[in-house]
């Protein structure tokens, strides 16, 4: 459940006017987790909680139905891609360049209907008062469509890509041998001509989809794209206090993973950071590691999957939260291509670690932490932790470091 508390302050009073330091702020609670996954043409009904604050600082309770408060509206912003398919009695919706808003006098649910592909765009549920720029409350939530896949072959992609080529294989031999017998009966050269080039133009398509694939029948094939193959683990991470140690602390469990042999061909590197004991975001016992390798790696997935098993497969080690995947956006740089990550929680000498790994062709990573995310506060510990690896990322594999 995701729950934001508005620190600015404004009203639902009378528009007389009171200061507006004495306007109440409002609580904004919401049934969705912070990270979504839909499918594409599926519907989502966003259902939220209102709670005012009383005079005496106590908070109330908004039923569905009730006015939000005089002046005082209701406003859902969504992507482009989701339209609101179901809104309350008195609803206003506007479309923009930046995406759908649906504004609502009153304590409404609204669904929608995811009708495109979505990247972790916001979805933003927020209580407004006329003539004021910031909200009085705030919720939101991150929604991705569709549910994010593995890249590289699937069960389901290979059985689609083989009956595909199957099928284009014996159109192909059906065509060759339509021309071979109207060319006996000396039917018209352009009939059997064309059955010939029919059945070889066949015949190519078929033979990829069932040897290489995928090209036909694979719709459950998604390939997310590569950075640079190269690794390098910098003296320092981002701005905020992070450094390196040359070795691990006795401490700090090692959760490092093994090499892969005969799928891959890599050189292996990691790091230790901690932060400066007066950083701005350090906390007694917050550490962060990097383990990973650059070279040849011949399945993404594979790599991945291998880091976080492992890990978990470690003695003394045992699986907290099993691992979930994150299909995330950089928010700036030229890359803006989706990465996919997929995240766990293991449970190391008492410690609880967050774990995410990311692989592709030519690199594969994970990112250990402990004492919760370091570069973003999140409701959610693997989502903050999701989005640490996309900025370590930046650092680490496409240079965008110190």
């Amino acid at each position: 459940m995701v729950v934001v508390t508005a620190l600015l302050l404004g009203g639902a009073g009378p528009a007389s006017a009171s200061p507006a330091t004495d306007q109440p702020a409002y609580d904004v609670v919401l049934a969705q987790e912070e990270y979504v996954t839909a499918d594409v043409g599926a519907t989502l009904t966003i259902r939220p909680e209102v709670y005012p604050e009383r005079p005496d600082g106590s908070r109330g309770h908004l039923a569905e139905g009730d006015p939000v408060g005089r002046r005082m509206t209701l406003d859902y912003a969504l992507p482009r891609s989701a339209t609101p398919v179901t809104v309350g009695k008195g609803c206003r919706k506007k479309v923009t360049a930046w995406g759908r808003f649906v504004s609502c006098p009153t304590v409404r649910p609204v669904t929608v209907r995811i009708g495109g592909a979505l990247v972790a765009e916001d979805v933003q549920v927020t209580v407004n008062r006329a003539g004021r720029e910031a909200p009085v409350g705030r919720a939101g939530f991150l929604l991705t469509a569709p549910v994010p896949r593995e890249e590289g072959e699937t069960p389901g992609s290979l059985e689609g890509r083989q009956k595909a080529g199957a099928d284009l294989l014996g159109a192909a031999g059906g065509l060759v041998l339509l021309a071979f017998f109207l060319g006996r009966t000396r039917s018209r050269r352009i009939v059997w001509v064309s059955c010939a080039v029919l059945g070889l133009l066949c015949a190519g398509p078929g033979v990829w989809s069932l040897v290489r694939g995928p090209l036909i029948g694979a719709r459950s094939y998604v390939r997310y794209a590569s950075g640079p193959p190269v690794l390098t683990i910098p003296d320092t991470l981002w701005d905020d206090g992070w450094i390196r140690r040359e070795s691990h602390p006795d401490g700090v469990p090692r959760v490092a993973t093994a090499p892969d042999p005969g799928h891959e061909r890599v050189t292996e590197v990691s790091g230790f950071f901690a932060p400066y004991d007066d950083g701005p975001t350090g906390t007694p016992g917050q550490w962060l590691t990097v383990d990973g390798a650059h070279g040849r790696i011949e399945d993404p997935r594979r790599a991945r999957d291998h880091m976080l098993r492992t890990a978990a497969e470690a003695p003394g080690v045992t699986v907290a939260e099993k691992p979930r995947l994150f299909l995330l956006k950089p928010e700036e740089g030229v890359r803006r291509d989706p990465v996919l990550f997929k995240c766990q929680v293991l449970v190391v000498r008492d410690q609880h670690v967050q774990q995410c790994a990311w692989a592709d062709k030519g690199v594969r990573a994970l990112l250990s932490t402990s004492g919760g995310p370091a570069f973003r506060n999140s409701a959610d510990p693997l989502l903050g932790t999701a989005y640490d690896a996309l900025s370590l990322r930046q650092y680490v594999q496409l240079g965008g470091g110190f």
